[in-house]
């Protein structure tokens, strides 16, 4: 074999060894995901981080309260990221703590304006406090970034049954995980 067929296949071997990191990379950039709206493999921490980990642990079972404690720890050891800001936000939301919700899904939109799931997600966080004008705007937003894209169509089916409804304490049925 010469040397340039070598180099060829070295080269191609790299590129192909490469292309995981380069999708997961692209995936912090919108939140995407079905819980908290952002795959935790993105962002500026370490990610053996062990109370990233067990907050995204306790998400995946629904224990709110656990992952908010884990998710603050994570933030406090570096996991400053839009993703870690809105897990932790969506678990508060959870356990009715709206306010640290909102200020939570803010950080998360200011370290990542274009982050997919905290404008779905922070939407319907407005929808519950009887807010439609604000979930219209992450709406708009969403469509912006990303047209028609799940988060858009899901904020946009929760924008309707509030209106049909116009109760907010509707828009969280048992069983339902938004």
């Amino acid at each position: 074999m010469d040397i340039r067929k070598l180099f060829t296949s070295f080269a191609a071997g790299l590129m192909l060894a490469a292309l995981p990191l380069a999708i997961v990379h692209a995936a912090g950039d919108g939140g995407t995901g079905s819980g908290g709206g952002g795959g935790v493999a993105a962002g500026n921490y370490d990610g053996d981080d062990q109370n990233l980990i067990a907050g995204r642990r306790a998400f995946d079972a629904g224990d709110w309260l656990g992952a908010t404690e884990d998710f603050a720890q994570a933030i406090e050891s570096g996991a400053d990221n839009a993703d870690t800001y809105n897990l932790l936000a969506y678990s508060y939301r959870r356990l009715g703590q709206l306010d640290l919700a909102f200020a939570n899904y803010a950080r998360a939109l200011e370290l990542n304006p274009r982050h997919r799931g905290a404008h779905e997600y922070i939407g319907e966080a407005y929808l519950l406090v009887g807010n439609p004008t604000e979930a219209a705007a992450h709406l708009s937003a969403l469509k912006e970034i990303c047209g028609n894209c799940s988060e858009a169509m899901k904020l946009r089916k929760a924008l309707k049954r509030y209106a049909q409804t116009a109760q907010s304490s509707m828009l969280l049925p048992d069983g339902e995980a938004w």
